[in-house]
């Protein structure tokens, strides 16, 4: 998908399985945590990515359709060994919510094709654009001054100043070397389309994307990091838009986030998350195939959505298939797990630092 004279090297890393870990029932109290569910129908999701992968398929090539999701807000994780609605604080109602950024003063959440921004005073606003497509994933820049979105409805990220909401810097997959959809090849130029023929909000069929961005992260601030679907981890360089790759083969990753001195993203498909240090080599492959607790409606597939740092030392993995989120201390090879709602299609959680943080005026919003 790129021309590039660089080359992979492969380097040997640790292999460490989760399931060999010694649970602690502790992890993760007192770290209150937004849920971001993009929907309830997890069973039924799971039926669908099984049924692709037995036919081959990847990128259904007609219209997604949006699911109904929610925020929830849990107080703290003490005492408890189930999650479901029962025992969250707060709830608020979103159509198919992915991708959030949490600061000390914002909260950033993206909806099909907008963003809602929920800052510490109690203010609220939506930030829209038009090539907000299916948005995915949301990460702020070290000094919050800007904030990294992706938009895989039309192949994009885009990085937009967070106290004005404009764009400063936009890469379109489709003008550096991914311009063939997925599933027939068919070439895209990028002149010969508008988000205005586009109306639902979620752009183009998964299977007429082409590379499918789900995740970026700053490498630093020339370089992005970005996880596509369909080809692995790239470096993108913001004056040129150049595409290098960083990992292959991977089978469907989310999730490239800063962890420690480096990177983590998340191999979905392969149920592992991967380590990366400060120059992108893998030193730590975390393996979630060997645990128990698999629904049976999975068969021995694996889907491990994201894997998210809470602090500087715990990880929180969610796993689909075993509708659980596993709180995973590597320093002490510890792990706890908690099982939830069977119906939830969890996205991804984020540690807030108090509980009351930005809800003040949420209902009111969205009730609005």
């Amino acid at each position: 998908m790129f021309t590039t004279s660089e080359k992979i090297i492969p380097l040997t890393f640790e292999k460490t399985d989760i399931s060999t870990f010694k649970e602690n029932p502790y992890l993760g109290n007192n770290i209150p945590l937004i849920l971001q569910l993009k929907g309830f129908n997890r069973r039924e999701r799971i039926k669908r990515r099984n049924d692709q992968q037995v036919k081959g398929e990847s990128g259904s090539p007609t219209e997604r359709k949006i699911a109904e999701g929610a925020l929830y807000v849990v107080d703290n994780l003490q005492a408890r060994d189930f999650l479901s609605a029962k025992n969250t604080i707060f709830e608020l109602a979103l159509p198919d919510p992915r991708g959030m950024a949490v600061s000390d003063t914002d909260l950033f959440i993206g909806s099909v094709n907008q963003i809602l921004h929920l800052q510490e005073n109690g203010s609220i606003s939506v930030i829209k654009y038009p090539w907000f497509a299916f948005i995915h994933s949301l990460q702020l820049s070290n000094d919050g001054q800007t904030i990294l979105i992706t938009s895989p409805g039309f192949d994009r990220i885009i990085e937009m100043k967070t106290n004005t909401a404009i764009p400063v810097w936009e890469w379109s997959a489709w003008d550096h070397g991914y311009d063939k959809t997925h599933s027939s090849g068919k070439k895209i130029v990028s002149e010969f389309i508008s988000p205005k023929d586009f109306p639902s909000g979620l752009g183009l069929p998964p299977g007429d994307r082409t590379a499918f961005p789900n995740s970026a992260a700053y490498l630093n601030n020339k370089t992005i990091l970005a996880s596509l679907f369909y080809d692995g981890v790239i470096k993108i360089d913001k004056e040129t838009g150049r595409a290098t790759p960083v990992l292959e083969n991977l089978t469907h990753p989310h999730g490239i986030r800063k962890y420690k001195d480096g990177f983590i993203v998340t191999n979905s498909a392969g149920g592992v998350c991967l380590v990366m240090d400060d120059q992108l080599h893998v030193i730590q492959e975390l393996s979630f195939n060997n645990l128990p607790y698999k629904s049976k409606e999975a068969g021995s597939t694996e889907w491990l959505q994201n894997v998210v740092p809470l602090n500087s030392n715990l990880l929180a993995a969610i796993d689909s298939n075993r509708a659980s989120i596993f709180i995973v201390d590597l320093d002490n090879k510890s792990m706890r797990r908690i099982p939830y709602d069977p119906n939830w299609v969890i996205q991804e959680v984020a540690p807030i630092s108090s509980k009351t943080q930005f809800f003040q005026n949420a209902n009111s919003f969205h009730n609005s």
